[in-house]
């Protein structure tokens, strides 16, 4: 049985290589791994280095930015903890197994967990894959539905999806990886540390904390028999969309106030020009190619066994 279980994770691995390669060798690329460098490059942590009080003002805007991102990574913890209840309903938990097994190690779980798949699966689908496709309304559900198919369990699936429309939403409102990569971070952070340290005062009182029963931070739709419970079912999922809705607006605030630092930046160095008489070089733009990509044969195959290895999982398991 494991070794059959092993034989279909190596499988599984190849297709979802095969289906990164098909999308990165479309037609139409914009940016790829270069944006997604320089995305990162054009944040609120690489800008503006001035000692005036301009410079406060920025620094002071930095803090704001990040205090943002932080309460929205909260927010969007919350949506997708009714979109993980719901899906238990049908489909098992398998990642709170996998949390079990290192909840003793919560430095080794923070870097395995929160850290490194944030970074690598951030650049991956958001920085080349998102980047890469010039229709960014495709581009959103196809970097959306590979992040889902990479978690290879249908349970993880379902907010694995929510999630990678919102993080290709955060790319398209900020054009900024970084937004996105420290949502990804701070969320998955959440799960370690709520995993790793139950016992503790503070952890015990986010566990505890509700809403008309339904619990924010650990949330459950079912009862002690295993039956659907309607009223949480409805107090969860409008919980849930007023938690997006807050997650969603202060991202939109981060983009504009990256819009509007982007504007002072290009005219500040417009003048810079002026006064210092550099002359500037115009560069040969080399037009892109129009054709926008569309999912193909090979991606549709190719997602199909992803999700048919997935169902033999939750039958083998």
């Amino acid at each position: 049985m494991i070794t059959l279980l092993r034989v279909l994770s190596v499988i599984y691995i190849i297709i979802c290589v095969v289906i990164t390669v098909v999308i990165l060798l479309q037609e139409g690329k914009q940016a790829g791994l270069t944006g997604a460098i320089s995305g990162a490059a054009e944040s609120y942590w690489g800008k503006n280095k001035g000692r005036s009080i301009e410079g406060k003002l920025v620094l002071f805007t930095k803090i704001l930015a990040i205090a943002f991102i932080v309460i929205a990574a909260i927010f969007l913890f919350i949506m997708a903890g009714y979109v993980n209840a719901c899906s238990m309903i049908v489909f098992q938990n398998l990642l709170d197994v996998s949390l079990e097994e290192i909840s003793g190690h919560p430095l080794e779980a923070m870097i395995a967990v929160a850290i490194m798949p944030a970074l690598i699966e951030e650049v991956l689908f958001r920085g080349i894959i998102y980047r890469g496709i010039s229709d960014k309304k495709m581009a959103i559900f196809i970097s959306a539905i590979t992040f889902a198919l990479l978690h290879m369990n249908f349970n993880q699936m379902c907010y694995a999806f929510v999630m990678g429309v919102f993080f290709a939403v955060v790319i398209y409102i900020t054009d900024n990886l970084t937004v996105s990569i420290a949502l990804h971070m701070l969320f998955n952070a959440f799960t370690v540390i709520l995993c790793c340290f139950p016992s503790t005062k503070v952890i015990r009182t986010l566990l505890e904390c509700h809403i008309a029963g339904y619990h924010l931070f650990n949330p459950g739709v079912t009862n002690m028999q295993g039956g659907i419970e309607i009223s949480l079912v409805l107090i969860g999922g409008v919980i849930a969309v007023v938690s997006m809705l807050i997650a969603g607006y202060l991202v939109f605030l981060i983009g504009k106030e990256e819009k509007e630092e982007k504007k002072e930046k290009e005219v500040y160095k417009t003048k810079e020009k002026k006064e210092t008489g550099i002359r500037t070089v115009k560069r040969t733009v080399i037009p892109e190619n129009s054709e926008k990509w569309k999912p193909n044969a090979l991606f549709f195959a190719g997602s199909g066994l992803c999700i048919l290895i997935t169902i033999l999982y939750e039958i083998l398991i």
